[in-house]
């Protein structure tokens, strides 16, 4: 059991690590907002608040994901 959980997290660092490496962005694509240009790179398929994303949500049938773009700075 223990050996599945970590070949499936080690295959998912490599496909974190491969989309990376290939300079691939989401959705989000250059804007204004200095908070959603750190997550451009990210290996999430990040949508911005628009029709378009919550079409995608219900042709794959997943959860929206909502990030309040909260930033604290200590």
């Amino acid at each position: 059991m223990r050996m599945k959980i970590l070949l499936a997290v080690v295959l998912s660092l490599a496909s974190i690590a491969t989309v990376t490496a290939q300079g691939k962005t989401n959705h989000l694509g250059p804007g204004n907002s200095p908070y959603l240009d750190r997550a451009l790179s990210q290996p999430v398929d990040w949508y911005p608040w628009s029709a378009e994303a919550f079409r995608r949500a219900k042709e794959l049938d997943r959860p929206i994901l909502l990030d309040v773009g909260m930033v604290s700075l200590v």
